[in-house]
């Protein structure tokens, strides 16, 4: 495996590395400024106080279900390389992965940590794989149900902002598409001789390709979109329920639920830090043009996000008591014969 302090540290020491988190630095403060200046906080605190408690809990607990699913989604995967890993564990994983995601962004993502976790027991190139496909036939679902929402409010957006969005969205899907109809057809019969030599300079990118052949097996494949299409829907039913918390009346969930694929697509744009200040601007831009107002717009990013913060404490939680789990029996080999511990002395 290789060193990962030297990697990191490689990449610390770049010019680039740091332009670019000065500058996503500068855009999310710039996005967040221009929120302060906008609203009314008196009417947001007036929101926060009248919201309708029970369904906010009950739609602030959709992290967990969401990343149930994708262990799920990711079991199937390692299923497909023939390793049976337990559900329990790769929630496990998760749970921690999502801490790094939200509180360590910029230097370690849970797509990394969960690499280097099952990177341990198995082959690392499927192990990429299997991530690097269930991240892909994610952001494929969600494009995908973000695109019929947008069609769904073409009356409501103004044309250029809809044309724009209808044509990244469609340049999403399509790269994405023929990316996954390549990789599908590469496995059948002779490659052509660019790929063939492609792939014979590199022995690593060679195991990849394979292992992704192996994921793109039609079963699991088909499973992979319908439980990603089911993650997603399960975040928009809890934008939805947010919203009804915070008064937002029947009439315009069905709106609310289609804005709420944009806006989660908008926030994984990587041009601020983890999302903020676009998570808000996107939610509160599309949500007045439903005739919500921006008050009501942030408070429902806000906790929608606060819900995944949440979550992610509790794998900070976990990741602490693991590692000092696992330094305590090092401790004890480390201590010389005939000298008492404090855990002995507390012990008598």
């Amino acid at each position: 495996m290789p060193n990962t302090n030297a990697i990191r540290a490689a990449v610390l020491r770049r010019p680039s590395h740091w332009l670019w988190k000065t500058a996503r630095g500068l855009v999310t403060v710039a996005l967040l400024a221009w929120v302060v200046q906008k609203l009314d906080w008196q009417q947001v605190w007036r929101s926060v106080l009248t919201a309708k408690l029970h369904w906010l809990v009950l739609a602030l607990s959709y992290p967990v279900l969401t990343m149930a699913i994708d262990a799920l989604r990711w079991q199937v995967l390692l299923r497909a390389m023939g390793h049976l890993v337990t559900w329990s564990e790769l929630f496990r994983i998760n749970l921690v992965g999502i801490f790094f995601d939200n509180f360590l962004p910029s230097t370690i993502g849970s797509d990394t940590y969960r690499a280097l976790c099952l990177s341990r027991q198995y082959v690392p190139s499927e192990v990429l794989a299997t991530i690097l496909l269930g991240r892909v036939v994610s952001l494929f679902s969600l494009l995908g149900l973000g695109l019929a929402c947008l069609l769904t409010l073409q009356a409501y957006l103004p044309a250029d902002v809809y044309w724009m969005c209808l044509s990244v969205l469609g340049s999403g899907l399509g790269l994405i598409g023929g990316g996954l109809i390549l990789l599908r057809t590469a496995q059948y019969g002779d490659t052509s001789r660019w790929s063939h030599r492609l792939l014979c300079r590199s022995e690593s990118l060679t195991l990849f390709v394979q292992s992704m052949h192996q994921c793109l097996a039609l079963r699991p494949f088909i499973v992979s979109i319908v439980l990603s299409l089911l993650l997603s829907m399960v975040a928009v039913a809890a934008v939805v329920m947010i919203a009804h918390a915070y008064g937002v009346p029947a009439a315009q969930w069905w709106f609310v639920a289609c804005v709420a694929p944009l806006g989660f697509i908008a926030t994984m744009l990587p041009i601020s830090i983890a999302g903020h200040g676009i998570r808000e601007t996107a939610f509160i831009y599309l949500l007045s043009h439903i005739g919500i107002i921006p008050e009501v717009g942030l408070t429902i990013a806000i906790s929608s996000y606060g819900a995944v913060a949440l979550v992610s404490l509790l794998g900070g939680l976990m990741y602490l008591l693991n590692t000092m789990a696992s330094k305590r029996p090092m401790q004890a080999l480390d201590t010389p014969p005939g000298v008492r511990t404090p855990t002995d002395l507390y012990s008598h």
